[in-house]
């Protein structure tokens, strides 16, 4: 199993707390997920906001080109 350490010290791990959070979150929407966890759907919306999120990110116009 990996073990993650903080920066700050103290066993706080970050990267659980904020995937946690934003599961219990997402969640809220009952048909995304079932017991507290993404279903077949969830997983879904979770992985196609990641990719139009990348494919926005990329298509953006640089501030620093004419």
């Amino acid at each position: 199993m990996l073990k993650t350490y903080s920066l700050l010290g103290g066993g706080y791990n970050w990267r659980n707390l904020m995937w946690d959070s934003f599961i219990s979150g997402f969640c809220k929407v009952e048909f995304l997920c079932y017991t507290g966890e993404p279903n077949w759907l969830g997983w879904l919306v979770v992985i196609g906001a990641i990719i139009v999120g990348w494919w926005g990110f990329r298509r953006r116009k640089s501030p620093w080109s004419e």
